[in-house]
């Protein structure tokens, strides 16, 4: 098991140095830098212009300036803000338990409606449950996330009036929830579906268990890897901060810092929270492979 994990790290270290140079170099690609943002707030001159881009040290070359940042960034220095001027692990050490916040909501909620609407779906097969959780799971996820989140905006904070339009923790995990368990119902009953058909169920019916006991100790826990990986890359992506979400509903997570960093040009904020991102979806991704490992010994050869 412990050469199969070392086998996961090499992928990890390549993806994780491709990510830090499209970080960087797409930023200084981008028309503008953090002096043309400030004199468009306020009145700089161009020799003030030069003096800011001298003192963020934006006048080197940019080779440079890409292994200074990623020297900084191997020791854990993300460096500070250029508006702000705080240091960077202080703006993501606030944004981030909020987006936890929301992630961990968000995964509850979708574990909560999408497992037994998947196991029911699956076990149940052609029953009235199964179409209507089968049409259920498309709408859930054929409507995009920004639009669950404005519906859910709409119909709670404007018409009922019994939640926040900002600030609410439950509007957006609801949409992220929702989005997450459709995928998980389709899954799990696709899953469920194709183990009913195995031999040693039928082995188990023939040995007077009832349903529910062969479901539950045999078809479920072998059901269980596609979710498994369902689960680890929504995990990835909540963590990695509902970029669209959090804007809506401006809650104050790294999905709402990045944009406000991108808006603003402010590079190191930006450079952190993608990297910071990635190395989660990877993390997540690392993690599924592990869990294969240890549900499957196939898997590890």
């Amino acid at each position: 098991m412990l050469q199969y994990a070392f086998r996961r790290i090499p992928p990890v270290i390549i993806t994780l140095a491709l990510a830090s140079l499209f970080t960087f170099f797409m930023l200084r690609i981008v028309p503008g830098d953090v002096a043309d943002v400030l004199s468009v707030q306020g009145a700089v001159s161009e020799t003030d212009k030069a003096l800011i881009r001298q003192e963020q040290g934006l006048d080197r070359p940019v080779l440079l300036q890409y292994t200074d940042w990623v020297g900084r960034l191997v020791r854990g220095d993300f460096g500070h803000s250029y508006f702000t001027h705080l240091p960077v692990r202080e703006l993501f050490a606030y944004a981030f338990p909020k987006t936890l916040e929301l992630a961990a909501t968000a995964m509850a909620i979708a574990l909560v409606v999408g497992l037994p609407l998947g196991t029911l779906a699956g076990a149940f097969r052609g029953s009235i449950f199964d179409h209507a959780a089968t049409v259920l799971a498309m709408l859930m996820i054929s409507v995009p996330t920004f639009a669950l989140g404005i519906i859910a905006l709409l119909f709670f904070a404007v018409r009922l009036q019994v939640l926040p339009a900002t600030g609410s923790l439950v509007l957006p995990a609801l949409a992220l929830g929702i989005d997450i368990s459709g995928t998980l119902v389709r899954t799990l009953r696709s899953d469920i579906r194709e183990e009913l058909r195995s031999d040693y169920v039928r082995t188990a019916h023939a040995k007077g268990l009832t349903p529910l006991t062969v479901l539950r100790r045999h078809i479920l826990p072998n059901s269980l890897t596609a979710t498994i990986t369902v689960m680890g890359l929504a995990l990835g992506h909540l963590l990695g901060g509902a970029v669209i979400i959090e804007t809506v509903f401006h809650w104050p997570g790294i999905g709402t810092l990045l944009i406000e960093s991108i808006r603003n040009r402010d590079y190191p904020v930006v450079e952190a929270v993608v990297m910071v991102i990635t190395a989660l979806f990877v993390a997540a991704n690392l993690g599924v492979d592990l869990l294969y490992g240890l549900t499957d010994p196939r898997v590890r050869v």
